[in-house]
């Protein structure tokens, strides 16, 4: 394997040949796809579909990973659509953890494959992509909108932690929310009863002094978990899912010129 990697055959692989470098860096980021898609299959037991070039990026990864239609073996046009709206959320979002974390291993001059490798790894952490899915943890834990209240208690008193709620830049709601909001309408979260409980969270925390003093406002992994409950990517880790930024990841390793 080793005799294999960029690193030990040829070192200098991405600095002689620039535009095999640029397309290393699509295939990377597709390959990205096809390893979600399968490590999905294999965990829910669903048989593996074959890419087609002519499918877009994410209508592979729907159709690889099992999140097409069933009886027109097509994704469904309107989650296909939500998905990558939310997709330009995120990726268009300035430099995010995983681009700054490229930008370091790449600034060494190494290959597309380490950098995206770096990414992933500084990404998993509960305080980046991990987020997302803590914020769907801990609204399972709240279980009912009733219970809302003494949640909110533990909270303030430094005995729970709410996900989802403050960002490091903005000190009012995330400008990623409504949008969100808007592509959920499309997605019908109403009949999942923890949407109720996130809307609940929203409603008496945005009174509360305790949050307002301390610019504490919804963020886009907030209300964005339930993007990814709505097509049943969940419990795959949303890490995996989140191909939004890697996107983006292939204009920063494009950069290695």
């Amino acid at each position: 394997m080793p005799d294999i990697m960029p690193s030990s055959s040829h070192p200098t692989l991405y600095q002689d040949d620039l535009d095999r470098t640029d397309q290393l860096i699509l295939r990377t980021v597709a390959c990205y796809a096809v390893v979600f898609a399968a490590a999905r299959c294999h965990r829910l037991g669903i048989p593996w579909q074959r890419p087609s070039a002519n499918r877009s990026f994410y209508e592979n990864l729907f159709t690889l990973a099992g999140l097409a239609d069933s009886t027109t073996g097509s994704p469904n046009p309107v989650k296909l659509h939500s998905f990558r709206h939310f997709a330009m959320l995120n990726a268009d979002h300035g430099m995010a953890l995983v681009v700054f974390s490229t930008l370091v291993t790449a600034s060494s001059l190494t290959d597309p494959i380490s950098c995206l490798i770096s990414a992933i790894t500084a990404a998993y952490g509960p305080l980046h992509f991990g987020a997302t899915e803590s914020a769907q943890n801990a609204l399972c834990e709240i279980g009912d909108p009733a219970n809302v209240p003494g949640f909110l208690e533990q909270v303030k008193s430094g005995k729970r932690k709410l996900f989802g709620y403050g960002h490091r830049e903005y000190k009012r709601v995330d400008p990623r929310v409504d949008p969100i909001k808007k592509i959920l309408k499309d997605l019908a979260p109403g009949s999942n009863p923890l949407f109720k409980v996130a809307e609940a969270i929203e409603a008496a925390a945005t009174t509360d002094e305790y949050f307002v003093s301390r610019c504490l406002f919804p963020n886009a992994d907030f209300y964005g978990n339930f993007v990814f409950t709505s097509m049943s990517v969940f419990p795959l880790p949303v890490a995996a899912s989140r191909a939004a930024e890697v996107h983006n990841l292939v204009l920063v390793v494009s950069n290695l010129r």
